[in-house]
């Protein structure tokens, strides 16, 4: 005990430090400092010492006395802030001093008001004060509030007057089962083409809707060029590229173009890198190396090799097209948008070394597949000219222009920066 008390600072000085530490989040963690703490504050309470004079201070006790409304406070605030305004360190600061005047206004006109004063349940006032400020609030709970809580709500950054990201999805016609709904023959009407002498060849553009949102590139990549270009996103479970993770063979997409590419066309594949990771939408942890392949990238490859196979006999090449940039959380672009108009960064901001981590899984699969036809099939890369040079990226670009229209797709703009080093790359690459 005499040790405990001549060493007291230190030790509560520790104790505090450890809840600051990076991997001290785990609850079990905390709850052992927690209880060591409130061990050690009982252990010491002789009056002379420092760490108790100090926790004696009136402004400190004050700050005990609002502690439970603190903790009924902190936690929503945290997480709505987080989700609204972003977790900059001025966000944080915002929050921290939002949580202390929501707290002063419970524990003053609430918490003290049930400790300290008699309430008559039975008073008709009372009651009728009570339900006349409930009703109205569970009015607004139940049919008001529901459209704010909608996680792709972009209420908040339309009141701060943020523009909107443009949607594309309305551009582009062979993209997903309502559209494609609209046709007889789906396949036929989406990837056949009547060959011309100006337009001799296809680029069968296939994939997820991450390949889609390159059609506007490839609009204009290919405007001058000897190739038409046909594209389609079934969005469906039994065919590419889903059922291709999942080892499946006999795929239709696939089929339809075995049978009607012809010499020199082209098909170009993109898709979700999180359909290779264990959660789409979640970046992989950077202690977490990738070294070999999981079960989805063996079933990718065991599907498709035979694809290219048939590919390469009618001399067809395949052009792989890597991932384009996931931000760091899943969230609106407006919402991070209206983050850097407030606070110059955003929740979404990603490092090209994280990035590039996360998508490691598909680039593996893709490098492995072109090792078996190195004639026929090529990979591209979008990432250096989103990037453009810089480490980290958000979803506004230097000049305030959105570079994406949600946390996994590009804009149409974005798509279309994009064709002058596509072009570049096809003339260079599968043309000579």
């Amino acid at each position: 005990l005499n040790y405990i008390k001549k060493f007291h600072i230190l030790i509560f000085g520790l104790l505090l430090g450890v809840l600051l530490l990076k991997n001290t989040n785990h609850s079990l963690n905390t709850s052992l400092v927690s209880f060591l703490t409130a061990f050690f504050l009982l252990t010491v309470s002789d009056p002379k010492l420092i760490v108790n004079r100090f926790l004696s201070f009136k402004p400190i006790v004050y700050i005990g006395k609002l502690s439970y409304s603190l903790y009924l406070w902190h936690w929503s605030v945290l997480v709505i802030g987080k989700w609204t305004i972003g977790d900059s360190e001025i966000a944080k600061i915002w929050l921290l001093f939002l949580t202390f005047l929501l707290a002063l206004f419970s524990y003053h006109f609430i918490e003290n008001q049930f400790r300290y004063k008699t309430i008559r349940v039975t008073n008709r006032a009372t009651i009728l004060t009570g339900a006349a400020f409930v009703s109205p609030l569970m009015y607004l709970l139940i049919f008001y509030m529901p459209q704010f809580i909608n996680s792709w709500n972009t209420n908040l950054s339309e009141y701060f007057r943020v523009e909107q990201p443009y949607n594309w999805v309305s551009d582009v016609e062979c993209h997903g089962q309502k559209q494609l709904s609209k046709f007889k023959d789906p396949l036929r009407h989406c990837l056949f083409h009547e060959r011309s002498e100006s337009k001799k060849n296809v680029v069968y553009l296939i994939g997820d809707s991450h390949a889609i949102q390159y059609v506007f590139m490839l609009r204009k990549a290919l405007e001058n060029t000897k190739y038409i270009l046909k594209y389609i996103n079934t969005a469906d479970n039994d065919d590419f590229p889903a059922a291709a993770i999942e080892g499946k063979s006999k795929l239709k997409t696939l089929e339809f173009i075995q049978e009607n590419s012809r010499p020199n066309d082209l098909v170009l594949i993109s898709l979700h890198r999180g359909e290779f990771n264990w959660k789409r939408d979640k970046h992989v942890d950077l202690n977490h190396p990738i070294m070999k392949f999981n079960k989805k990238a063996y079933n990718f490859r065991k599907s498709m090799l035979m694809f290219f196979n048939q590919l390469s006999k009618k001399n067809v090449k395949t052009i792989f097209i890597r991932d384009s940039p996931l931000m760091r959380v899943v969230a609106t672009a407006s919402s991070c948008a209206l983050q850097i108009k407030l606070f110059n960064k955003s929740l979404c901001q990603i490092h090209l070394k994280q990035d590039l981590h996360t998508r490691k899984m598909q680039d593996l699969a893709f490098d492995n597949i072109k090792s078996f036809y190195n004639s026929t099939i090529f990979i591209w890369d979008p990432m250096p000219y989103i990037y453009n040079g810089n480490a980290k990226l958000d979803v506004l670009d230097k000049n305030g222009d959105y570079n994406m229209v949600d946390w996994n797709h590009i804009t149409k703009k974005k798509s279309e920066d994009l064709a002058p080093y596509f072009y570049e790359y096809l003339n260079s690459y599968i043309d000579n």
